[in-house]
């Protein structure tokens, strides 16, 4: 097992780096809509583009894979995400910033995809479900540990955008500077929707019903939390425990 993890460190400090800044940007973007007084149903809305983003990642991050390859994609998309954070940060726009919740949900499915074929690749039948398990670690501990970053500056000012972009251009560096090339690009064929659900009917509508719900809290509870007074440091810690106990629940 040992032999197997520790080629992979350089991936799994992009994925903490990564999902560091992601974790900053969840909580930090919609206190930062609800100061800027977007109603609940806009910052719904522009929360909810994430998803789209993320569903046409995963769709389309396969034939991006072919064409770069897994370091090179990574890099990219990386790249994007960090794009469509900083450009948050020079306009208060629904719409705008909408568009780049898209973005930045397309490039963390496909920065994900990336990061999740290469342990595929990397492993064996006896230890794949422990190195996705570490990486599963690894993605919610970032994700709890940038909630806190949020007590680090102003969310009336542009700090955070900034530090999310460093977090995310940062992330990019471990995984180009690797030794490690990356897996090679096989040509493989997916599983369709249809396919999936006739394999496992109750296994798709679950995770269909379960998204529904955990993005619905994911994203408003924040402002559910701000509004009953829970700010700063409290929230970081009230929205941070939700993370942890999806923590223990993946390295168990």
């Amino acid at each position: 097992m040992r032999a197997t993890i520790l080629p992979l460190i350089a991936l799994f400090t992009s994925c903490f780096i990564l999902y560091l800044g992601n974790g900053l940007i969840n909580v930090f973007l919609p206190i930062r809509m609800e100061l800027e007084s977007f109603d609940a149903n806009s910052i719904g809305m522009v929360l909810s583009l994430y998803s789209v983003g993320a569903l046409l990642g995963a769709l389309y991050s396969k034939e991006l894979i072919k064409r770069a390859g897994h370091i090179r994609m990574f890099a990219g998309c990386v790249a994007l995400g960090t794009i469509s954070v900083l450009i948050c940060s020079l306009y208060t726009d629904p719409i705008l910033w909408g568009a780049m919740r898209v973005f930045i949900g397309f490039c963390n499915a496909s920065a994900a995809t990336a990061m999740e074929s290469w342990l595929s690749g990397s492993s064996d039948k006896q230890t794949r479900g422990k190195v996705l398990g570490v990486y599963n670690a690894v993605v919610l501990g970032g994700l709890f540990l940038g909630q806190f970053l949020l007590n680090a500056a102003d969310p009336a000012g542009t700090v955070l955008f900034v530090a999310t972009g460093i977090l995310l251009c940062t992330a990019i560096i471990p995984m180009v500077l690797s030794k490690n090339k990356g897996p090679i690009v096989e040509d493989v064929t997916s599983m369709s929707i249809k396919d999936l659900y006739k394999a496992s009917p109750l296994g798709v509508i679950s995770c269909f019903a379960s998204g529904i719900i955990y993005q619905a809290i994911f994203n408003m509870l924040p402002i559910f939390a701000n509004d009953f007074g829970i700010v700063n440091f409290q929230l970081s810690l009230f929205m941070g425990r939700r993370s942890s106990v999806r923590l223990c629940c993946s390295s168990r």
